[in-house]
């Protein structure tokens, strides 16, 4: 390993070499000022030098510009997550980080000789990585030669041998590698009931069982169902489904899954559509409330991301790949490719976001290409061994869901999920309001399984559903103030909660937050926050949910600052202008976000939540009495105000006072 560095550097050009071909216009905008090593650090191999390093290469060899090994792998910002990895004793991880697909990713017939030599020192590093993983790798066998293998298969589609090659591949890692996937894999949760699709060599009928206690494993199905007739359990087909089930009375989307299933070697399916009851109130009920246990307790879920209906099936065909042209080659490969898994048509729907949060391993299928998540790992069929989160287009939201799968499969991140549970928590809500449900009476029992299996590990309590540790910022939600949409939105009557809550919104949320929020604009002006310091205290906080968890009932006692503020039609025009207009600073003192109808003019008291001391602002709680119960309070939106609270009477007229204020 001491002489690999050296025999790998003599593949480069020298520098002179590199000096007379920048003067080709591709050549310059390729190369520019680096040297060969330098573009193999760019084109992110700086974690297999960075593992080289670890592994007793010599680090005083230099370059020819006189750079050290060490001076290029710091260059690049992947050094820092293999430094992170280190840190936990990733060592594999830090292998597997960015081999996958480097050969693929440079050219078999480059147009240039200097590239040509690029391409053989891509190619020898990669074999050197390969060759460290193969030999760390559990069982003695490498994944390189699986990859090999799996290049030979017939490959035409996501549901070809290939694919389904490359999917038991990361099913058995998983379940040989990956601690945290694997920590309770000798218990075995039985649903109520499950599809039973018999032997892997059966090919002909199947049927549900019932009440039956399991001993092998079962796989979970996510799926949309769509507009059109889904063929579903009845009260008045059960019986005969528990003797029989003809395959082709199924929909292509289940039938596919069964497909999956058997090339797995799995013999049960679960399936909501035919393991519930669906016109059977009470059965629906009891099944709703086990969800959390079905995903949770599933090997594996298959995740049909791409189908907007139950017809198009799971399958894909690839893209045609194109035998001639220009290659290129690409100083980041965020450029190229990703494994980061785009959201789909499935990610739109609310009912899903408890099924991806509690399956300790999902397998999508999406249009062209297989994903692979668990809680360990994420990856694709491009790159099969890790994705990069450094192309995650929302950082925050993936970190929070990622710490909740980490910390209800009993990682050591329980600790730190009770101290922010209030930041995971609100990143939870603006993912769920985004989403769609068919019925919007299930907006609580969707987020159940969530909050139930949260419960557990936080020893904590959910009011309005929020957590009472951090309930102040969770208080700050606003509603969603696209074009699109209307800033007086009347909340949904099909589901009733208190207005303080979130769940009382029919839109999609935001929440005062330490990062800019690309989704939220006002104007043209998008708003940078920092830490807010709370300025409010909780005195009480109760809810009760009803029998068939419709609707949600609560009271909230706050007392803090408050101020009376005359609201007008002109406050609640587009603000941003005050900012370069400062004759209308005076008629516009923040940005009111209301989320219900509000006559102007109108009073409303202003209960000071938050204050950032940064951007001298204000982040308080807009109330007006309630009609129906005198001496309580409504919510009927937010507002930012500008300045801080010494600020206020300037605009407002009197000094804030304290006071104790009962919400409903």
């Amino acid at each position: 390993m001491d002489g690999r560095i050296p025999s790998l550097l003599n593949v480069l050009p020298p520098a002179d070499e590199l000096q007379r071909q920048r003067n080709s216009a591709f050549q310059e905008f390729l190369l520019r000022k680096w040297s060969g090593l330098h573009i193999a650090a760019h084109r992110g191999l700086s974690n297999i030098l960075s593992l080289l390093i670890e592994s007793g290469a010599d680090l005083s060899y230099k370059d020819e510009d006189g750079a050290s090994v060490i001076e290029i792998a710091i260059q690049k910002h992947q050094t820092l997550a293999a430094i992170t990895l280190l840190a936990y004793g990733h060592y594999s991880q830090i292998q597997l980080a960015a081999i996958s697909d480097l050969v693929e990713r440079v050219y078999e017939h480059p147009p240039t000789d200097l590239i040509e030599q690029l391409f053989k020192c891509y190619t020898q590093l990669s074999e050197v990585g390969r060759e460290l993983q193969n030999q760390e790798a559990v069982g003695g066998f490498g994944s390189h030669k699986t990859l090999q293998e799996i290049r030979s298969l017939d490959d035409t589609g996501t549901g070809s041998l290939a694919a389904i090659a490359m999917a038991k591949d990361w099913l058995r890692k998983c379940t040989h590698n990956h601690g945290l996937c694997t920590f309770d894999q000798t218990s075995h949760y039985s649903p109520t009931r499950v599809l039973d699709i018999g032997p892997h060599q059966n090919k002909g009928d199947l049927k549900l069982v019932q009440d039956v206690t399991l001993n092998e494993p079962y796989v979970a199905l996510s799926h949309l169902w769509g507009i059109r007739g889904l063929p579903v359990t009845t009260i008045a087909n059960i019986e005969q489904r528990l003797l029989s089930i003809p395959l082709e009375v199924l929909s292509q989307t289940i039938r596919d899954a069964i497909d999956v299933v058997r090339c797995l070697g799995y013999q049960y399916l679960w399936v909501d559509a035919l393991c519930i009851v669906q016109d059977s109130e009470v059965d629906w009920l009891a099944e709703a409330s086990k969800m959390s246990s079905v995903y949770s307790g599933a090997a594996l879920t298959i995740a049909v991301a791409d189908s907007s209906d139950h017809t198009q099936g799971g399958y894909r065909d690839r893209m045609g790949l194109i035998g001639e042209g220009e290659w290129y080659m690409f100083p980041s490969v965020s450029q190229v490719q990703s494994a980061v898994r785009p959201k789909g048509l499935l990610d739109t729907r609310s009912w899903v976001l408890q099924e991806q949060l509690l399956s300790p391993r999902i397998l999508y299928f999406d249009n062209g290409e297989l994903y692979w998540d668990c809680i360990t790992m994420s990856a694709s069929e491009s790159c099969p061994f890790s994705a990069s989160l450094l192309v995650d287009d929302n950082p925050d939201e993936t970190w929070a869901l990622k710490l909740i799968r980490r910390a209800l499969a009993g990682g050591n991140d329980q600790d730190i999920l009770r101290e922010r549970i209030a930041e995971v928590w609100v990143q939870v809500i603006k993912n769920y309001s985004a989403r769609k449900l068919t019925k919007e009476s299930d907006k609580l029992v969707a987020l159940e399984g969530i909050s139930h299996s949260l419960a557990n590990v936080l020893g904590d309590t959910l009011v309005g559903g929020m957590w009472e540790t951090g309930l102040w910022y969770q208080l700050t939600w606003w509603m969603d103030l696209s074009p699109k949409t209307s800033r007086q939105q009347v909340p949904d009557p099909t589901f009733l909660a208190p207005s303080w809550s979130w769940l009382s919104a029919p839109r999609a949320l935001y929440y005062h937050n330490s990062l800019r929020d690309k989704d939220f604009t006002v104007g043209t002006g998008s708003h940078t926050f920092t830490e807010l310091r709370p300025m409010l205290k909780i005195v009480s906080a109760s809810s009760e949910t009803s029998i068939r968890g419709t609707s949600i009932t609560g009271t909230l006692v706050i007392s803090g600052l408050s101020f009376d503020y005359r609201l007008t039609a002109n406050d609640l025009k587009t603000p941003f202008w005050k900012r370069w207009n400062k004759t209308k600073i005076f008629l516009n003192p923040g940005r009111w976000l209301l989320d219900r109808v509000v006559e102007t003019p109108s009073n409303v008291r202003c209960v000071v939540v938050a204050e950032d001391d940064v951007d001298k602002l204000l982040v308080c709680l807009c109330l007006v009495p309630d009609e129906n119960h005198h001496g309580q309070w409504k919510r009927v939106g937010i507002c930012h105000w500008d300045g801080l609270v010494w600020q206020v009477a300037k605009f407002a007229g009197a000094e804030p006072e304290p006071g104790t204020f009962t919400i409903v």
